[in-house]
């Protein structure tokens, strides 16, 4: 039977408040290894309302020291370590991703926590003489109530960028993971509860973006929203949080572009790009999906080229080719223009 997830509200386990649920899929088979709650507007209700209190009530901020802020997310860290194996066969169920890269992500969360756990001791302000009777002061204050929306390609590792700092800042948070992976993204409480953060301090919906996603980013509670994802939805989460003048962070999706100049080893340069471009099935928002060279060597950076995706991942390619072969497949290899507004397929018929 698939486990039943829960909310996390105000240091509670919690159901949707309407009992709403939806099902959370292994891709690798397509079946239901989980349901969680369908979060509506009344739980981003509830969800603000626990966090807005919690800060200012000033028991968090500025009632618990730097020192001890950043000593919870040492610990946090310590623990991720602990259960990195778990917690990685958890991510790769999730999001269907190998072990190695899995552990990886995992490694990069316990970092992660480690970082700005050092960081809460180093927020500091800055005071300068402007003249012999007058001086300035900037004095730096956690922005308040924060949310942070979160994609599946990375789930358990971008949740904790975004709710990392903002503990180490003296931020209470509200996180919405991703509907497609939230497995590892309820583990976060748990593993900060056991580090000793208090409760109210982080909240976590599940739920789609309609109607938890939406409703966050509007909410006149909320100072700050951080998300990553397409470009069409940060449009939408700018234009709403300028309603009530929040502080908007956005990370999307792009064509990033590797520069390669004409000293560079071109092997070199293009197998790294390669590497970048094919990183974690290409889902990346900053995979290197276009390599810009000089003219001069267009036709040997082409050739490094495909040596670097026939080699990449071990011979991946191979081994389709070779599954393809046993199929008695067709494969569609690459695309080639030959006159303008005309795209044709080129094809490979491998012989098993």
């Amino acid at each position: 039977m698939a486990d039943a997830l829960q909310n996390y509200v105000d240091g509670k386990w919690v159901d949707a408040l309407d009992g709403g649920r939806f099902d959370v899929f292994d891709p690798s088979t397509g079946e239901v290894i989980a349901t969680a709650p369908d979060s509506q507007p009344d739980d981003v209700e509830r969800a603000v309302a626990a966090a807005r209190r919690t800060f200012d009530d000033g028991t968090w901020w500025p009632g618990t020291p730097a020192r001890e802020r950043g000593r919870i997310l040492l610990r946090a860290a310590d623990i991720v370590r602990r259960e990195r194996d778990r917690l990685a066969a958890m991510e790769s169920l999730d999001a269907g991703k190998p072990i190695s890269e899995s552990g990886a992500d995992i490694d990069e969360v316990a970092f992660m926590f480690e970082y700005y756990g050092g960081w809460a001791t180093k927020i500091a302000g800055e005071s300068q003489h402007v003249d012999a009777d007058a001086m300035f002061m900037i004095w730096k204050e956690p922005v308040g109530v924060a949310v942070g929306i979160t994609p599946w390609n990375y789930p358990m590792m971008m949740a904790v960028q975004k709710v990392a700092p903002a503990i180490a800042a003296g931020c209470t948070f509200i996180l919405k993971p991703p509907e497609q992976t939230p497995l590892t993204c309820l583990e976060i409480p748990k593993i900060l509860e056991e580090a000793g953060l208090p409760a109210g301090v982080l909240h976590v919906l599940t739920g789609f973006g309609e109607t938890a996603g939406a409703p966050l980013t509007t909410h006149p509670g909320v100072d700050k929203v951080g998300f990553t994802g397409s470009k069409e939805v940060g449009k939408i989460i700018m234009r709403s949080g300028a309603d009530t003048l929040k502080r908007v962070t956005l990370e999307l999706g792009g064509k990033s572009a590797s520069v390669i100049l004409d000293d560079a080893d071109l092997a070199t340069a293009v197998k790294g790009t390669v590497n970048a471009c094919f990183l974690n099935s290409g889902q990346t928002c900053s995979a290197l999906t276009r390599m810009l060279v000089p003219e001069s060597r267009h036709d040997e950076a082409a050739g490094f080229h495909l040596q670097a995706i026939i080699a990449d991942g071990g011979g991946g390619l191979q081994r389709f080719l070779h599954v393809a072969g046993f199929q008695n497949a067709p494969v569609l290899l690459g695309m080639v223009r030959p006159d303008a507004g005309k795209v044709v397929g080129l094809q490979l018929q491998p012989h098993g």
